[in-house]
């Protein structure tokens, strides 16, 4: 028993150090804690939430989204892991999982209480805002590289342009 309330201590220790990190804009400080939780305890949505966000600042996309699905797998009280593991699959260029990512911003689950309506509601703004970016980059790829194939441009520098 009494490993286990030290074990307790010292794990909302680290949460709060994570939180503070976090909430300064220390990034490497909030990510490094919040893998420790995770290794320790990966059972708090919130924890991957924030270390995915942390993880998005730091422009470290791969992790970011896997912090996002895990945390969106431990049934969060919003759609933002779905917003955050979006934004990081956009920056990877993975527009079609990014808007798949959206759609369930856009038809979330039924949320359980009035305050998760209410974040819903602002985060369905958001996600038709990042939707159309999704679409304009798209469509900007593509053009890019019809562009590239038209003038003549090497058939392999043209595919790299391909989502």
């Amino acid at each position: 028993d009494d490993e286990k309330a030290h074990l307790q201590r010292v794990m909302e220790e680290e949460a709060r150090k994570a939180a503070a990190a976090f909430q300064q804009g220390k990034w490497r400080e909030a990510v490094a804690s919040y893998k420790w939780l995770w290794t320790r305890d990966g059972q708090d949505p919130v924890w991957w939430l924030q270390g995915g966000l942390a993880l998005l600042q730091l422009r470290r996309y791969r992790e970011a989204a896997l912090a996002s699905f895990t945390a969106s797998s431990l049934n969060p009280p919003t759609t933002l892991p779905h917003l955050c593991a979006a934004r990081a699959l956009v920056a990877l260029g993975r527009t079609t999982e990014a808007q798949e990512e959206l759609d369930k911003v856009l038809h979330p689950r039924a949320p359980s209480s009035s305050w998760q309506a209410l974040t819903t509601l602002d985060l369905m703004a958001s996600a038709r805002q990042v939707m159309g970016t999704c679409g304009k980059l798209e469509s900007y790829l593509g053009r890019g590289q019809a562009l590239l194939k038209s003038a003549g441009v090497a058939p392999g520098l043209a595919q790299s342009w391909e989502v």
